[in-house]
């Protein structure tokens, strides 16, 4: 896969997430109670973990913008990915300006319900910007790790139901952030960004090709002049 810097941000973060989800998931699962990066943890270790996310979907933002001509392929695509985009601002400046302690309760109070439509939006664009793009190889594993958001929800729903200390967006964040991060990453990346030396993709070069008068004769002729 060819990384650029802002997928190696992007992922890095996303990892960095998933990771405080799926402990906060498994804690709650096996305990019934929330890891230290909830709501009531040690304040240092929730900013800590509020500037964690508001990385991740700052690096999303990244991946996003920096790689919108390979990612809007198509109308739906385009359309889902700048939903995707509208979901992560939202996301990104909550999370980072929550991670200054003094504005976190305010924060909350006035901007939690943009904060959760956001966040549920996000699951949506970023499971409709998947189907739209799976028939595009070069937007990369990315666009087929979206598609797992489908099963995540269900695999939710069925924890909700049957196993309710289990059920958490953790599986579902951690498809989606990922899956973001890795946008645009194909091995296909480099020939369709490097063009052969005639300027054109799989054109030979003029210059090659017509006779000069240092080389008077067209490549590839060896030499030989036919007389009739």
């Amino acid at each position: 896969m060819q990384f650029a810097k802002h997928h190696t941000f992007a992922l890095l973060a996303a990892l960095g997430l998933s990771a405080i989800a799926l402990n906060d998931a498994v804690t709650h699962g096996l305990t019934g109670e929330y890891s230290v990066f909830a709501d009531d943890g040690p304040t240092w270790i929730v900013a800590l973990g509020d500037v964690i996310h508001g990385l991740a979907y700052a690096g999303g933002l990244a991946v996003l913008r920096a790689e919108r001509q390979r990612i809007h392929a198509n109308r739906a695509a385009s359309i889902f990915g700048w939903l995707l985009f509208a979901a992560f601002v939202p996301l990104a400046l909550g999370f980072l300006l929550a991670g200054i302690v003094p504005l976190r309760d305010s924060l909350m109070t006035l901007g939690g319900p943009v904060i959760g439509v956001a966040f549920g939006l996000q699951f949506l664009a970023a499971l409709g910007l998947g189907l739209s793009l799976v028939k595009r190889p070069e937007t990369g594993v990315g666009s087929r790790i979206l598609l797992a958001i489908l099963p995540a929800i269900g695999v939710t729903v069925a924890l909700a139901v049957f196993a309710t200390d289990w059920a958490h967006p953790a599986y579902v964040e951690t498809v989606t952030i990922i899956g973001t991060a890795l946008l645009a990453t194909s091995t296909r990346r480099a020939s369709l960004d490097t063009p052969t030396s005639g300027g054109n993709i799989g054109v030979r070069s003029t210059k090659e090709a017509l006779p000069t008068p240092s080389n008077p004769l067209p490549a590839g002729n060896s030499g030989r002049v036919n007389v009739r």
